[in-house]
């Protein structure tokens, strides 16, 4: 993660739903969403959708799927022998214009039925570009990215 990227997190709504006692799965003040994805059982080309918006790159890793680009936007699946999903993280850079891509990437969402984490709260954010818009602006990692650049 850069200083000019917001990271999120992402885990299937019906699972986070029907494991509720989702503080087990927090350690050290970081979301391990592990659990939520090995419950859920999705296979990692639930996301491949995503390659229209972010386009679609090599990873560092056989194990990660990668859209877009690791200094920029990305999502990065995590996945296992069996391709199924591990882990979902989602980083937008808030470095230059990104309101168009909130909007796709809240509409995926919503259409995948998949809850957005918010990484440095651990707060659910509603799957619409403006909200998320709020949390990224509302954040110490923004004011402190524009405070340097001012």
């Amino acid at each position: 993660m850069a200083i000019w990227q917001y990271d999120f997190s992402l885990v299937e709504k019906r699972s986070l739903e029907d494991l509720q006692a989702a503080n087990q799965f927090i350690e050290r003040e970081v979301l391990n969403e592990e659990p939520f994805w090995l419950y859920s059982n999705q296979d990692k080309n639930m996301f491949y959708e995503l390659s229209q918006i972010l386009g679609r790159n090599k990873s560092w890793c056989n194990e990660i799927d990668l859209y877009g680009s690791e200094e920029s936007n990305c999502v990065e699946v995590v996945f296992n022998n069996d391709n199924k999903v591990v882990s979902v993280q989602a980083r937008i850079d808030f470095s230059k214009p990104y309101e168009n891509l909130l909007t796709k990437f809240a509409s995926f969402c919503s259409l995948k039925e998949l809850v957005i984490i918010d990484a440095d709260n651990l707060l659910c954010v509603p799957p619409n570009g403006p909200a998320i818009d709020h949390t990224i602006r509302s954040s110490e990692r923004w004011r402190n990215y524009h405070g340097i650049n001012r």
